[in-house]
């Protein structure tokens, strides 16, 4: 019986820290506020670093779509704002908590999730991301594969959490 009420005092120490910590970020965070002028310009400084690192910061995905006009398929490319440009964002955004990890297997889906907080508004945002675990004749993926996939959903949930977090008008001016 003693060990149970270990365990239970232990449990209460480590969230009566992890509180306290908190709090503490919390208000590191109010008393140092971020300058937004600022997250923008180091955010384009750090992009403008090398042509890659531009280049990086939009990612293009070909999809199939058929021309109405000549009713051929033809290659479209979805474009958007990367990961990259996310974790640099973040990054000078400031005051904030952020991670992304693969939680599982949902039928033939492999789930990543995100957890983006911003402390100094206090604005959390959780996002889940999917992507397919099989090939297309219906075989699950082998490991490598798998975890590359699993990165993937994790990655594109952590880029969607940010942008959640900080404006979309910052994100796009750092974006051009």
């Amino acid at each position: 019986m003693s060990d149970i009420k270990t365990i239970e005092q232990n449990n209460q120490l480590i969230t009566s820290v992890a509180q306290i910590e908190l709090d503490k970020q919390i208000t590191t965070a109010k008393a140092f506020p971020r300058n937004i002028n600022g997250v923008v310009n180091n955010s384009i400084a750090t992009v403008k670093l090398s042509k890659e690192i531009a280049e990086a910061c939009t990612y293009a995905v070909p999809r199939q779509k058929k021309n109405d006009d000549t009713g051929k398929w033809e290659t479209i490319f979805i474009k958007g704002a990367s990961i990259r440009l996310a974790e640099i964002l973040v990054s000078e955004w400031g005051n904030t908590h952020s991670g992304s990890q693969v939680v599982g297997v949902e039928g033939n889906m492999i789930i990543g999730e995100a957890v983006v907080w911003d402390l100094e508004k206090n604005n959390k945002i959780t996002i889940r991301s999917s992507r397919r675990a099989v090939g297309k004749d219906g075989k699950l993926y082998n490991a490598d594969v798998l975890t590359n996939t699993g990165n993937a959903a994790a990655s594109i949930a952590y880029r969607n959490a940010v942008f959640k977090i900080i404006p979309k008008a910052i994100i796009e001016q750092v974006r051009e």
